[in-house]
């Protein structure tokens, strides 16, 4: 029956943990913040299991069968599994569709949304709660002179189901079946578990309840010993806690802030529990003096947790060799993910081990002193009470105030305070001396190992788990933060001065201003510039995450705005971009702007004001809760802030994640904003700018701008609408025909395509690079498509240090003026180009030139020609390149052209006259007439050919042209991501 009994709470444990992590995950969609979520959540879950557990404590021993109720408790949680997820969806549509719009901000706006969370997981978790006391009560009558062993066993399967649990959850269902499916899951195995329970306490009526532990090791009713083990079980439940967000904290700085890594994190420190009961279960019941025992395992707790910070730092070397060794594949991933684990139990385990002791200890020696079964639950209420203040207070005073050596050296201090009070109330003469001798060695060593091995904030901050970081790298912090939400820094490196995250760069700027900027200040300044150089006459702005506080400054260049609105979740993060002040000012002291701490979709979900406007800079998609700035539920909140014509601006990283996760994110945006627009800040990074109704206007530069804001484009070579328009990327017509090629779900609260797949996206160094497909191909596709509509005659793009794909419009444009200028003016433009950038697209140019004077065969010819117009013919317009093609007139490589020559001549020119119908009618000729062409250029006539089909609105025509000459096109390869684009785009013009 033991046995059976055992791997029932086992089973339970498991279910217990998958409820308490997806209600995490349910609870982000009220209160936003993933770590205030995890917060609310684990200190209601540990609150209402504190309430159920001295509730069935105080009760069990009046009932006759304790395994039957306790099966009615598992069957009633069974029941709350399959009816959450209806149930949070009613409540979550009331909210923010009645409750919060009539509240507005404000205290009574937040009152309401934590109300409702507390009100929708304290029942089923006061009936986890009252699951360990009736169990362990049920199996105490069974094997009363074992119950030391019985409780210790039960500890250890409970939390090792629910280590289990959470891995079962994370890493399987939730991605999956979302969370609906992982909850209804948990709630399947607590009926199971429920039903089995049942069976299982039918026949004979169970003994008598235990009233009184037969050993007399202890003083037995002593109401000081008994009050100093009620302290004992609450007060190591809150140190427990508060080791427990100080190591996530510190781990997620070694491991990354994903939400996988933190599921590894939370499943070690359950599992050192588990493995602590484990440990005691066979030793408790023969202990000599179990009291002393208690004392020793509270101060080794203590002095184990602060050695902690000695294998802490020697990880970070560990992971930076383990990265470069790990191949970047699924079997990489998993590697790195136990690999990860470990990192994690090497953190944790022996001071989690000792945790998982304690409260076995405590409830045994309880149970010894009298007072029966009710001792169970209510040692076990009190050391979840104790922990809800621990992580409360931890997250909320600890880590603001004192940081996390701080934090960790105040929690290891009260264990360490507990073995002396357990000695000195409970100890026996003879083991009080040498007890309290060394709970003073454990505190003296820990004060040594605190003094002389602190966290070293330059590995801390290094980012170590993003895989091409170099930690002898120089690197200085000039100041850092331990806030709520996340540990904040500001480093110095390589010239580059960032604000980190977690370690993570969250934006950066180059210290010198000469040199050229980094790839966030492009981005960061063109999310400020894009809203402003398209709708100028915006009135009310809201800006997400204030970063290094650039976008809100360009913001604020806009002389028509009145009101603009920053949100940011995180304290600290407010004082650390006072650093960038020579590039922020504004963001601090116009009048105009104004900075409130709130999560974003809180803050949405009760703001009374609409904007014109809304900017989001959200983290990576990989980080835990970034995802819910990418989700139809934020989207859905956005689109009612907005004005009638307001515009959503959002930054998506495209770099360490793949095309599949960017379209997730798109169809999610579809559902709420169904025309957009998707630039190129640089060749990582996406800035999309929707509507939910009406066109998106093009960009206005003239007589809108301050200052400022113009030498803020200047400063990222952004010089006027060519500049802009060279990022196009793409519209909803063009991204939104991807979705045929992916499988892949809108990603949603309920079900986080993100948060499930892009930490395993980054570790693999994916990049979603053919999104860019389109905008990179050597002819104009997106011209043809009607994506972009150039209405300029001669082009002036600006060559920029972050966006390569500016150098090809560069190139092409100074091989135009090489080829048009008299000779004696030639020599003078090459020497007038100054950008050291530009020197080698002056060389190419000129090769280009002397190249078409060569070719001294009709094929070389041809080759020679095919090359210039490749590089040309998408960044001119049709105006410049008649001229060059008259220029070319007399040379070989136009000249020389025999057989299928000049209809290739004819071809290339027809592209650069965007004549879309002679194009449509010449391509399946000249794929006929030269059956000798390379697949390269029988590509490019193929898809110039379907591109113009398509702008006329022949989608089969496009399909039948590639399916014929397909053999021609990809001999001996697969068909390319770009052709596969082209085919989905022919198909939806078709409504194939």
């Amino acid at each position: 029956m033991q046995r059976r009994l055992v791997l029932l709470f086992l089973a339970s444990g498991l279910a217990g943990l998958i409820h308490e992590s997806v209600w995490a995950r349910y609870l982000q969609t009220i209160l936003g913040s993933a770590a205030h979520a995890q917060a609310v959540t684990l200190a209601v879950f540990m609150g209402g299991t504190a309430v159920g557990a001295w509730w069935a404590g105080r009760r069990s021993h009046r009932w006759l069968r304790t395994l039957r109720a306790y099966a009615g408790v598992e069957l009633a949680l069974g029941l709350t599994g399959l009816v959450f997820h209806p149930l949070f969806v009613g409540v979550h549509a009331l909210l923010l569709d009645t409750v919060l719009p009539a509240l507005g901000p404000g205290r009574a706006a937040t009152g309401a949304t934590w109300l409702a969370s507390v009100l929708l997981i304290v029942p089923p978790s006061v009936l986890l709660g009252m699951t360990f006391p009736l169990m362990t009560a049920a199996l105490v009558r069974r094997q009363p002179a074992r119950t030391g062993e019985s409780v210790a066993i039960l500890y250890f399967a409970n939390a090792l189901g629910g280590a289990v649990g959470i891995l079962t959850g994370g890493f399987l269902l939730v991605p999956t079946v979302g969370l609906p499916g992982a909850m209804a899951a948990a709630g399947l195995t607590s009926l199971a578990v429920g039903a089995v329970a049942w069976r299982l306490s039918g026949g004979e009526p169970e003994p008598t309840p235990v009233v009184t532990h037969p050993s007399d090791t202890t003083p037995a009713g002593s109401r000081s010993a008994v009050a100093a083990l009620f302290i004992v079980a609450g007060v190591t439940g809150f140190s427990s806690l508060a080791y427990e967000i100080v190591w996530v904290r510190m781990l997620s700085m070694l491991l990354s802030s994903s939400a996988h890594a933190f599921e590894l994190m939370v499943a070690a420190f359950v599992l050192g529990l588990a493995l602590g009961g484990l440990w005691i279960r066979g030793r408790i019941d023969r202990l000599a003096d179990p009291a002393r025992f208690l004392a020793l395992v509270q101060v080794a707790m203590g002095a184990l947790a602060v050695g902690t910070l000695l294998v802490y730092t020697p990880l970070f070397p560990v992971m930076e060799t383990f990265l470069r060794r790990l191949p970047p594949t699924d079997g990489g991933y998993a590697v790195f993910s136990l690999g990860s684990y470990a990192m994690a139990l090497a953190v944790m385990l022996p001071a989690t081990i000792c945790a998982g002791m304690t409260l076995p200890l405590v409830t045994y020696l309880l149970l010894g002193m009298g007072g029966g079964e009710r001792r169970i639950g209510q040692a076990y209420g009190l050391n979840a009470l104790g922990s809800v203040l621990g992580a409360t207070v931890a997250l909320e005073l600890g880590l603001p105030a004192l940081g996390l050596e701080g934090t960790l050296a105040f929690a290891a201090a009260l264990d360490v305070l507990l073995g002396v009070l357990v000695l000195t109330v409970l100890g026996s003469r003879a083991g009080r001396v040498p007890g309290l001798a060394v709970a003073s060695v454990a505190a003296g060593g820990a004060a040594v190992v605190l003094g002389l091995r602190g966290i070293d904030a330059s590995l801390i901050t290094s980012g170590v788990y993003r895989g091409n970081v170099d930690l002898s790298t120089e690197r200085v912090v000039r100041m850092y933060a331990d806030g709520a939400t996340a540990s904040v820094s500001l480093v110095e490196e390589g010239g580059i001065l960032s604000i980190r995250t977690n370690g993570k760069p969250s934006a950066s700027v180059a210290l010198d201003p000469d040199a050229p900027p980094t790839a966030d200040e492009t981005v960061t300044t063109l999310l400020g510039a894009l809203p402003v150089l398209l709708r100028p006459e915006a009135r009310t702005g809201l800006n997400v995450g204030l970063g290094s506080g650039i976008t809100s400054s360009i913001l604020l260049g806009s002389t028509a705005l009145e009101t603009l609105t920053t949100v940011e979740i995180e304290p600290a993060m407010m004082r650390l971009s006072e650093g960038f002040a020579d590039r922020n000012r504004p963001v601090f002291e116009d009048a105009r702007s104004r900075i409130v701490i709130d999560d974003a979709r809180a803050f949405l979900a009760t703001a009374p004001d609409r904007f014109d406007y809304i900017v989001t800079q959200p983290s990576n998609p990989w980080v835990s809760g970034a995802g819910g700035l990418f989700s139809i539920e934020f989207y859905r909140m956005a689109s009612r802030s907005l004005r009638p014509g307001g515009l959503l601006v959002q930054w998506i990283q495209a770099s360490e994640t793949e095309t599949a996760l960017v379209v997730s994110i798109l169809q999610a945006l579809a559902s709420e904003f169904p025309i957009y627009d998707v630039y190129a800040a640089t060749g990582g990074d996406l800035i999309v700018v929707a509507s939910a109704s009406g066109r998106i206007p093009a960009p206005a530069f003239e007589g809108m701008a301050r200052p400022p804001l113009v030498e803020a484009l200047e400063r990222v070579r952004i010089r006027g609408p060519q500049d802009i328009l060279v990022r196009k990327a793409g519209n909803q017509d063009t991204f939104g025909a991807l979705t045929r090629l992916y499988d892949v779900r809108p990603n949603s609260e309920f079900y986080p395509v993100l948060q499930e797949n892009a930490a395993r996206a980054r570790f693999q160094g994916a990049a979603a690079v053919e999104l860019l497909r389109l905008m990179v191909q050597p002819l104009p596709v997106l011209e043809f498509l009607e994506v972009t509509r150039p209405d300029w005659t001669r082009s002036d793009v600006t060559l920029s240090p972050n966006f390569f794909y500016s150098s090809r419009a560069v190139t092409a444009q100074l091989f135009r003026d090489l080829t048009l200028l008299p000779d004696s003016l030639r020599e003078t433009l090459t020497d007038s180009i100054r950008d050291p950038l530009a020197l080698p697209l002056a060389g190419q140019a000129e090769r280009l030139g002397h190249a078409c004077m060569v070719g001294p065969t009709p094929g070389e010819a041809l080759g020679e020609l095919y090359a210039i117009a490749t590089a040309v013919v998408t960044d001119l317009r049709p105006e410049e390149l008649r001229p060059i093609w008259d220029a070319m007139a007399d040379q070989p490589c136009v000249a020389g052209l025999a057989g299928v020559g000049p209809g290739w001549l004819q071809f290339l020119r027809t592209v650069g006259e965007r004549d879309v119908r002679a194009v449509a009618a010449l391509a399946p000729q000249l794929l006929a007439a030269d059956a000798s062409a390379s697949p390269a250029r029988a590509r490019y006539a193929a898809a110039a050919g379907m591109a113009a089909l398509l702008r006329l609105g022949r989608g089969e025509e496009a399909l039948a042209l590639f399916r014929e000459h397909r053999p021609a096109l990809f001999p001996d390869e697969p068909v390319s991501f770009f052709f596969r684009h082209l085919q989905e785009l022919a198909r939806t013009k078709s409504g194939a």
